[in-house]
Parts: structure tokens; sequence; C-alpha cells
């Protein structure tokens, strides 16, 4: 098991609010938690962990997260003002493809994915 580095990343910008520095901590808090679980109680299970950066790519359906309703407003003119954002971005299709892989190789037992977006 990877040693746990103590912290989270701090958010600087236009917009750092107290609700999306308690977010970033909430994720966190929950990966700790299950790397103490593992190490306590886990018996014979395994752990890998998969950290893209924002998600976006398909919907299966009418029910989304707020991170595409905003693309969606950006995209079809209803947002009065573009917000000054920058992220990175990877496509849901390779994040399912980064969990699987971590499912099933034997070498992903214990181990932390970054996945980062791709260099345009």
């Amino acid at each position: 098991m990877r040693p746990w580095i103590d912290g989270f990343p701090k958010l600087t910008g236009p917009i750092q609010t107290a609700a999306s520095a308690a977010y970033v901590k909430s994720k966190t808090l929950a990966e700790r938690a299950a790397w103490e679980f593992i190490a306590r109680d886990g018996g014979a299970l395994e752990l890998a962990v998969v950290n893209p950066v924002v998600v976006f790519g398909p919907v299966l359906g009418p029910d989304f997260s707020t991170s595409v309703q905003l693309l969606r407003l950006l995209m079809n003119g209803r947002m009065p003002r573009c917000p000054r954002l920058s992220f990175g971005i990877v496509d849901v299709r390779d994040v399912a493809d980064l969990h699987l892989r971590a499912m099933i190789d034997p070498k992903a037992k214990g181990e932390r994915f970054l996945r980062p977006p791709a260099r345009a």
C-alpha cells in the first residue's frame, strides 16, 4: 500500500469557496478511510484508487451532474456570461477503462492512479 500523504490540495482563484474546499477535503477523507479500512479490516480485499480530474462524456440519461449542466448552459448560450474557469478534463470512457484495468490487473493492488487530461 502506498503511504498516505497528509493534507489535501488547496484551491486558489475565483472558484475558491467553502463548498469547493469541503468537496476536495471530503474526497481526501473518503480515500483515507478506504485505505484505513483495508489495512485494519480488509482481510483478502484489495484496493486500487482512481483519481481523475473533471470527467465529461456521454450521459446515460436525463439525470446528470452539475458539471454537465454547466457545460450545457455554456454550449446553448443560456449562460449570460462565460465564467473564468480552467480545469483539466478527461473523457468518462477513459476513466471507465482505467477503473476496469485497476480491477483486473493484479499489479494495481494498493496503487493510486491519477488520470490527468491528455496533452493537446
